[in-house]
């Protein structure tokens, strides 16, 4: 017996060898007596399967083999068991990879040989695992960054908001940053001064921007009975730069305001005001908006 063998599993078959002395075969056999003939005239035998095997000693001259067969082991040892893995991390951050294995030594694709790394770019990293028999395994991670969404534009429409994202990628949006919803329109949402946020994903920080919601009432019914008798536009004291102005259908001016709420009861010059559209003009710091509302009596 030359040696037994002690092979890793990643090796498909494995080489039994024995010597023997000039004008001798050697034939192989699966059992110490009898048992199955695998190969003969060879002092060489190569198997795929573990386990332990028979050399048997046969003269040339003539059909006289060796009392005893002599027993040569091959053995597979596993390799270090490692997990692909398919992984995300958030725009501008790093993250931490893994082998996920102790006991072995390490070496990534990096060329760093720690069982950890750090980086920041995406793309597929690897990293060979050796184990203190030599055997060795590689696992593959794919790292994909996940982009943070760029808002284009928010804008209120009526009493709705609405928020677009300069790309088609899946997105929550929420007006208050912590209840979120899949579609980017908030309907039927009272005017005041809310922080949008858009998120990529739960793991990743939203983007964040201050929005006023800019919601006109459509018309107002200055009767006397408490309810909605006030033109008013709702949230506007939260700001500091505005300015509010309503006119007739003429063009008269009839109310306006600079830095305070406006209110509006339906009168001017001590007068009931006729029902009927009104125009008004909204400034908020360098940005405009126009439109009207009925006054109904």
């Amino acid at each position: 017996n030359v040696g037994d063998r002690q092979l890793c599993e990643n090796f498909e078959t494995g080489q039994l060898t024995v010597r023997v002395p000039p004008g001798v075969r050697v034939d192989w056999y699966d059992a110490p007596t009898g048992g199955n003939l695998l190969e003969s005239n060879t002092i060489t035998y190569e198997t795929g399967i573990a386990g332990t095997y028979y050399a048997e000693a046969v003269s040339n001259r003539a059909y006289c083999p060796s009392l005893t067969r002599t027993a040569v082991t091959l053995e597979f040892y596993p390799l270090p068991e490692v997990t692909d893995e398919d992984l995300t991390f958030c725009n501008n951050e790093e993250i931490t990879l893994e082998a996920g294995i102790t006991g072995v030594t390490y070496l990534w694709s990096t060329g760093e040989t720690t069982s950890s790394i750090t980086v920041s770019s995406p793309g597929t990293y690897s990293v060979e695992v050796r184990d203190p028999r030599g055997c060795s395994n590689i696992k593959t991670i794919r790292l994909t960054q996940v982009e943070a969404p760029v808002i284009s534009s928010i804008e209120s429409e009526n009493e709705n908001i609405a928020i677009s994202v300069g790309d088609t990628g899946v997105y929550a949006y929420s007006l208050d940053g912590v209840n979120y919803q899949l579609q980017p329109l908030f309907v039927d949402i009272p005017g005041g001064l809310y922080t949008i946020s858009v998120r990529a994903s739960d793991e990743c920080p939203p983007v964040v921007e201050e929005f006023f919601h800019l919601a006109v009432p459509r018309f107002f019914s200055p009767n006397g009975d408490g309810i909605n008798d006030i033109f008013e536009i709702p949230g506007i004291e939260m700001l500091s730069d505005y300015e509010i102005r309503v006119f007739d259908r003429y063009g008269k001016l009839i109310k306006s305001t600079s830095g305070e709420p406006l209110s509006w009861d339906g009168t001017y010059g001590n007068r009931l005001m006729p029902s009927g559209d009104y125009w008004y003009s909204v400034r908020i710091e360098d940005k405009s908006k126009q439109g009207h509302f009925s006054l109904v009596r």
